[in-house]
């Protein structure tokens, strides 16, 4: 990932703006709506996919250096 919000454009967890503007921004968030009306999106395998690194108790680990046993 080169940016924070990365993992957005991973295939099947999201999209990320044309453009650093609020048309796009808009353009992109009213796309992904449809996109998850449409049953585009699956809930369960983004969270399977992502949840490992974005819980904080992965961060503490990392941060503290504590080796699961």
């Amino acid at each position: 990932m080169t940016t924070v919000m990365g993992y957005a454009s991973e295939a099947g967890c999201g999209r990320l703006p044309a453009d650093d503007t609020p048309e796009a921004m808009a353009e992109a968030l009213l796309a992904e709506l449809d996109c998850w009306e449409q049953g585009g999106r699956d809930p369960r395998a983004i969270a399977a996919r992502w949840q490992h690194i974005f819980h904080c108790e992965e961060h503490l680990r990392e941060m503290f250096g504590i080796v699961r046993g």
